[in-house]
C-alpha cells in the first residue's frame, strides 16, 4: 500500500514538471499559487540523517576511554539523554554521572577529534526523507534546518551528506539563538530567515525536546516515530514513516488530515 501511495506522489511530481517543461507559462502561474504552508522546517538528527547511532558511539568511546563499562540499562539510559540535547549538556552529564577526571572542555575536544577520524560512511539519510524531499520541493516551499546541534556537528553532517546543495543557507543551529530547544527560538528564526510567519511554516521533529520547541513557536508539528512513539507522543500528527505524510493534503493547510492511515 506504501508502495502504491508512493508511486502516486511521484507521478504528480512527474506531471508537474512535465507540464512546466512543455507549457512553460503555466510554471509561474502554478508557482504564484498561495498555500497556507509556506515552508517547511526540519530538524536533523533523527529526522533528515540517521546519525544518532554514530553520535553515541562517540559519546561511548569516550566513557569507555576512562574505563567504565556501561551494561545495557545504562547505555539506555545515555542514549536517552542524548536524544534532543546539545552535546554539552550531554558531555557536562557524563561527567558528573561518571566522575570523568576532564573537563567538559577537554572532553568536548576529545569528541569532536574522534568524530572527524570515524564520522566519513556512518551518517546517512533517514529512509524516505530523499524521496519525500524531491516531492516537496515540487511545489512553492521554502527549506529550513532547525537544530539543537552545535556547529561542530552540523558541519560535520553537511559536509556527510550535502545538504547545502538542499537547503543552501538556511541551515541553523543552537548557535545562531539564544536558548535551544525545548525553547522556540531556533524555530522562530527559522522562519524569520525564510520570511514567513511561524504558523505559516510546517515542522518535522522526532524529539519531545524538538516538539515542544516547534510547537512554543506557534507551529503544527509531525511527529516522525523512530521506534519510540513515546518521544513523539505530543506531536500534533504522528507518523512512522515520510510516507504516511500526504503531500497533496499538506498543501492545502488541511492540518486534521495530513496523515495517512495505514492498517
Amino acid at each position: 500500500m506504501k508502495k502504491n501511495i508512493y508511486m502516486k506522489k511521484n507521478l504528480y511530481s512527474l506531471l508537474f514538471l512535465l507540464s512546466a517543461f512543455l507549457f512553460p507559462s503555466n510554471l509561474s502561474y502554478t508557482r504564484s499559487i498561495e498555500y497556507p504552508i509556506k515552508a517547511i522546517v526540519f530538524d536533523l538528527d533523527g529526522t533528515i540523517v540517521d546519525s544518532e547511532h554514530f553520535w553515541f558511539s562517540m559519546f561511548l568511546k569516550i566513557v569507555e576511554g576512562h574505563n567504565v563499562t556501561l551494561d545495557s540499562n545504562e547505555r539506555t539510559e545515555l542514549y536517552n539523554v542524548m536524544h534532543g540535547n546539545t552535546g554539552m549538556k550531554i558531555l557536562t552529564w557524563m561527567k558528573e554521572k561518571y566522575a570523568l577526571n576532564e573537563s567538559v572542555e577537554e572532553l568536548q575536544n576529545t569528541y569532536r577529534e574522534n568524530s572527524k577520524i570515524y564520522y566519513q560512511g556512518k551518517i546517512t539519510f533517514v529512509p524516505g526523507f530523499e524521496s519525500f524531499f524531491k516531492c516537496v520541493h515540487c511545489y512553492p516551499l521554502l527549506f529550513a534546518i532547525a537544530t539543537n546541534c552545535g556547529p561542530f556537528s552540523s558541519d560535520l553532517i553537511c559536509k556527510s551528506v550535502d545538504l547545502e546543495e538542499k537547503f543552501g543557507t538556511h541551515i541553523y543551529h543552537n548557535q545562531h539563538v539564544a536558548r535551544g530547544k525545548p525553547a522556540p527560538d531556533i524555530y522562530l528564526h527559522a522562519a524569520k530567515q525564510l520570511g514567513v510567519e511561524p504558523h505559516e511554516c510546517l515542522a518535522i521533529e522526532d524529539s519531545a525536546t524538538g516538539i515542544k520547541s516547534a510547537q512554543a513557536a506557534g507551529m503544527f508539528c509531525i511527529g516522525l516515530n523512530r521506534g519510540d512513539r513515546s518521544k513523539v507522543a505530543q506531536a500534533d500528527l504522528i507518523v512512522d514513516s515520510y510516507e504516511q505524510i500526504d503531500i497533496e493534503t499538506l498543501l492545502k493547510g488541511d492540518t486534521a488530515q495530513l496523515g495517512v492511515a495505514y492498517s
